[in-house]
Formats: structure tokens, C-alpha cells, sequence
């Protein structure tokens, strides 16, 4: 849709191509980050195989799933290439045909997801960076509250987050640095 998008694809254990889409905005996005959901208690649960990927992406991209946490660019600043940018999470349907949700994870400040892993409910957890001009959202920013580290000590710190599996919130985050 853009000048560069997140491009995700399954394969079978033959190499076979099972599905592919593209996922992204009218301007760069780019994924650092994807891990399948699957449920170790149930086999059968509909979510198995839900696929989350999280990077960075600038403003346009398709957070407008009802009940996500951001979905409001963040206005992150950017180099030269690739202009602004946010933080993002989002989650795909098993067969990829459907974004189930999508939300930004950022500030002012450049904000880059760079990793991310899954717990047995589906809850995503994220590694970005923060540098200490600008504030979260509100919704982000109260999740802050009475962590290890609420908030940052200076230059770029690292921040961990636990987000919802249904991504209508940042369930807990702290600061390390």
C-alpha cells in the first residue's frame, strides 16, 4: 500500500507457499518481529495459529480495529529515509486473510519494536525504546505505574510491555535504563 510494507507469508514443512499477504500503510513500515500463537492446552482453539508481527511504521497505517490501544500516530520522529515513525503490533487471522487488530506503540520519540514473544494466553510482549522528551498516550503511560521502572532515566531506555491478547491494552510496562 506504501513505500515499503511488512510482506508475511506461511509455508508448509514442504516449502510450499500456504498463504501471503502485505500489511502496511502509505508510508515505510517494517517488521522486526513475528511469532505464531498456539494454544499449548487446547489444540483445537481457533486462535492457534494467529500470527502477531510488530516493527515500525509511519502515519496511514491500518490501526483502525476497533478497541486498540493507539491508534493515533504518535508523531515518532524518523531519519531522512524513512520519515517518521511509531512502534506497531498487530495480529493476523490463522489463514491471514483478516487483521484482526493493529496498534502503534509510540511517542514523539522514535519508537522501534524489535522483538517480541507470546505467553499460553496469547499476551504479546515487546521490546522498544524510549528516549525521555515525550509522554505515552494515556493509555499506554498508566501502564507505567508502579513498575520496576516507571519511567526513563535518561537518553534511550528500553521498554518492556505486556499487551493484551485482544490488543485493547498495554496490561503492564516498564522502563529499563
Amino acid at each position: 500500500a506504501g513505500l515499503m510494507d511488512v510482506f508475511i507469508m506461511k509455508l508448509a514443512p514442504n516449502g510450499a507457499l500456504l498463504w501471503s499477504t502485505l500489511l502496511g500503510g502509505p508510508n515505510y513500515a517494517r517488521a522486526y518481529a513475528i511469532e505464531v500463537y498456539e494454544d499449548p492446552t487446547n489444540p483445537t482453539n481457533p486462535e492457534n495459529g494467529a500470527v502477531y508481527v510488530a516493527g515500525r511504521a509511519g502515519p496511514g497505517f491500518p490501526v483502525t480495529t476497533p478497541g486498540a490501544f493507539q491508534t493515533t500516530f504518535g508523531g515518532g520522529s524518523g531519519t531522512a529515509h524513512y520519515g517518521p515513525q511509531d512502534g506497531f503490533i498487530a495480529k493476523l487471522s490463522p489463514d491471514g486473510a483478516r487483521l484482526l487488530w493493529a496498534s502503534y506503540f509510540g511517542t514523539g520519540d522514535l519508537h522501534i519494536i524489535r522483538d517480541l514473544a507470546l505467553d499460553a494466553s496469547g499476551n504479546g510482549y515487546l521490546v522498544s525504546g524510549r528516549d525521555i522528551g515525550f509522554a505515552y498516550p494515556a493509555a499506554i503511560e498508566a501502564a507505567f505505574a508502579g513498575s520496576y521502572q516507571p519511567t526513563p532515566k535518561g537518553g534511550t531506555d528500553t521498554v518492556i510491555a505486556k499487551v493484551a491478547a485482544d490488543g485493547s491494552q498495554v496490561r503492564w510496562a516498564t522502563h529499563l535504563g
